[in-house]
């Protein structure tokens, strides 16, 4: 016997219909056979035959620095309306309490790093993708992120973090060779010294 569930206003169900109905609760929506919604609370969940609890949800807090990492298991719309393809990742970097849909996976919590005069982050791209600052980043291509562009970076869900630079500080009587420099364009001349 299925019994009532309680809801407060950061908890949630995800449904899945077994059998085709008009959803009553949800401005007479069609319901057809393994569709996912979701229930959100303040509310009771009285169960019905022509669905199964799928999962139980918690909103998630979103700090300042941190963001989502999210997947979309089914094409989704986000919070923001923005459209995603199934299989497609993104953050979602708004602050605050972040309720997923049935359609959307929180995969992980991503925690920015504090960038200051001595550090960087050294990153590569593992698909073409737009980054947070509106550049066009290739595959495989590599960048650093300095205190210059901005003092805290989240990792974007296409960013992959090579390693964590420091400064080199060179002595009056020092000097260094920068092989494979970056031009004016900003694309590296390989075999340049």
């Amino acid at each position: 016997m299925k019994s009532f569930v309680f809801l407060k206003d950061n908890e949630a169900l995800i449904l899945r219909a077994v059998k085709p109905f008009v959803d009553e609760r949800n401005e007479d929506q069609e319901r057809f056979i393994d569709d996912l919604y979701l229930f959100k609370g303040p509310g009771t969940y009285e169960p019905r035959v022509e669905e199964v609890v799928n999962k139980y949800i918690e909103a998630t807090i979103v700090l300042p620095n941190q963001a989502l990492l999210c997947i979309a298991v089914k094409d989704a719309i986000d919070a923001f309306g923005q459209e995603h393809k199934a299989g497609t990742k993104w953050l979602h970097r708004k602050a605050g309490y972040y309720m997923p849909t049935a359609e959307i996976e929180i995969i992980d919590v991503r925690k920015g790093t504090v960038l200051n005069d001595v550090t960087a982050l050294h990153i590569r791209a593992d698909q073409d993708f737009t980054d947070f600052y509106g550049q066009k980043r290739k595959a495989g291509s590599e960048w650093l992120i300095d205190k210059n562009i901005k003092d805290v970076h989240i990792l974007d869900a296409n960013e992959i973090l090579v390693q964590e630079k420091k400064i080199i500080v060179l002595t009056l009587n020092q000097y260094c060779t920068i092989r494979n420099p970056v031009g004016k364009d900003g694309k590296l001349e390989f075999g340049k010294q």
